[in-house]
C-alpha cells in the first residue's frame, strides 16, 4: 500500500512554559512565546502527500503559575511542582499516542527542564500503556536513583519476580517512603512488557533551559 494510501500517524505536540507564564496573563501583558507557539498551531496539518495529519497540542503553565499566595511563591522559587508537570506532560502522551505518532516538544525556561525530563524519560523506559500509569511514581522514584547508563531493568523494580525472590523494599513516591512488595502486581517488570519503546521524536525546541531549582543545567 502506498504512503498516500496508509492513514498518517498523528503529531503530539508538548508546550511547556517558563515559571509564572501561561498563555493569559490578563488585558496587560502578552501571552509568552511558548504560549503563542500552541495558540499558532493547527490541529491539521497537510503533508507532502496532501494527507490531513490530526495535531494534538497539549499547553502547560509554568511553575508557580497553577496556584496562589504563598504556594505560588514557593513553587516559583523553589521549582515546586515540577514532578507533577513531568507526570501530567507524560500522561497526557500516553492517553494520546499510538504507534508511529510523531513527538514535538518545545519549553521555556523550567518548562524546558520540564520537556527535556519527560523526553529523558521516554527515551529510556517509554510509553506504558495507559493502565500502567498507576504505577507511575513508584517508576519515576526508581528512575531518579538511577545512573545515566542504567535502565529500570538494573534495579530490583524492573527486575521480573523468578530473577530476584519475593522480597520488600522502599521507594520515595512524592516524598513519602513507600514499600513495595516484589513479585506482588506492582512489579515494575510489567513496565517494559507493556511499553512502546524506540519512540520517534522529532523535535526538542528549548531556550533559556534551566535546572529544577532555576541554575543552568547541562
Amino acid at each position: 500500500m502506498s504512503a498516500q494510501n496508509t492513514r498518517p500517524p498523528k503529531r503530539i505536540i508538548i508546550c511547556c512554559d517558563g515559571t509564572w507564564q501561561s498563555s493569559n496573563h490578563g488585558l496587560h501583558e502578552i501571552p509568552s512565546n511558548i504560549a503563542k507557539i500552541s495558540h499558532c498551531l493547527s490541529h491539521l496539518f497537510v503533508n507532502e502527500y496532501e494527507q490531513h495529519v490530526p495535531q494534538v497540542i497539549y499547553y502547560s503553565a509554568g511553575v508557580g503559575k497553577k496556584i496562589t499566595g504563598l504556594a505560588k511563591r514557593l513553587g516559583g522559587g523553589l521549582g515546586l511542582g515540577l514532578d507533577k508537570d513531568v507526570y501530567e506532560a507524560y500522561n497526557f502522551i500516553v492517553s494520546n499516542y499510538c504507534s508511529g505518532d510523531e513527538l514535538f516538544f518545545f519549553g521555556f525556561s523550567r518548562g524546558a527542564y520540564t520537556v527535556r525530563a519527560v523526553v529523558g524519560l521516554i527515551c529510556r523506559v517509554g510509553i506504558c500503556e495507559p493502565q500502567r500509569m498507576s504505577q507511575f511514581w513508584q517508576m519515576f522514584a526508581v528512575y531518579k536513583t538511577l545512573n545515566p547508563d542504567q535502565g529500570l531493568s538494573d534495579h530490583k523494580w524492573g527486575r521480573p519476580s523468578l530473577v530476584d525472590p519475593p522480597e520488600k523494599f522502599k521507594v520515595t513516591v512524592k516524598g513519602k517512603s513507600t514499600p513495595v512488595d516484589k513479585g506482588s502486581g506492582s512489579d515494575g517488570s510489567d513496565w517494559f512488557r507493556h511499553s512502546t519503546t524506540n519512540i520517534k521524536i522529532k523535535i526538542v525546541g528549548v531556550w533559556d533551559t534551566v535546572g529544577s531549582l532555576g541554575i543552568p543545567d547541562n
